[in-house]
């Protein structure tokens, strides 16, 4: 998350905070923009607990690796199981899952004999879904999936005195060039998958008509 560049003096530990600090793995001489936060968060159990963050510009894949390979024993520790990493598809993360041998066939990892899956945030998930979308289409079969017609539906919804699908908006469809990557615009409203079957049948509707 990004935070504001600022130094300031610590007399009880000696020290110049707000300069990039990777904790043993070392500081630099710039100064910080963004805290990279790493968080536990349970399976079976409904809890989520920040445990540890950096101060950086930006965390590289090298220096990303290490620190998920340093906190995972540190967990594992205190009696936790830690049974996958999660992580959304940005580049550092994907250079970070092409390192550890991550693939389709094996999308697990083994780090100190011990077996680790790595699973993608399913809302950014559905953000790339949509972007692939925008950009290229899908094929099914002898079928196409074109935005052109999400497009299309969307026109002709806006034209309704009531709407089938009233909760997208200009911002879910008038993509820019370069598709935005933060989770907001990965969704298609607060429930992803209400607009997506209201927009199914809506396009249904249409084709009938």
């Amino acid at each position: 998350m990004s935070i504001k560049e600022a130094v300031c003096y610590d007399p009880k530990h000696d020290v110049v905070r707000g300069f990039e600090d990777y904790a043993h793995l070392g500081r630099s001489r710039y100064i910080a923009n963004h805290a990279c936060v790493l968080m536990a968060r349970g399976l079976t159990a409904n809890w989520k607990q920040p445990f540890g963050f950096v101060f950086s510009s930006a965390v590289n894949d090298v220096l990303l690796k290490q620190l998920i390979l340093i906190a995972i024993p540190e967990l594992e520790q205190i009696g936790l199981c830690i049974k996958a990493v999660i992580c959304d598809q940005g580049s550092n993360n994907m250079a970070v899952t092409k390192s550890l041998g991550i693939s389709s066939a094996t999308p697990y990892f083994i780090h100190n004999g011990t077996q680790y899956f790595v699973i993608y945030d399913p809302p950014h998930l559905i953000k790339s879904i949509r972007n692939n979308l925008h950009k290229s289409g899908l094929k099914c079969g002898a079928s196409e999936v074109s935005w052109k017609y999400v497009e299309a539906f969307y026109d002709h919804d806006c034209k309704l005195p009531v709407r089938m699908a009233p909760k997208l908006t200009d911002k879910h469809i008038r993509l820019p060039p370069v598709c935005c990557l933060t989770c907001e615009a990965g969704y298609l409203g607060d429930e992803p998958q209400c607009c997506s079957r209201h927009i199914y049948h809506g396009c249904t509707m249409c084709t009938a008509l």
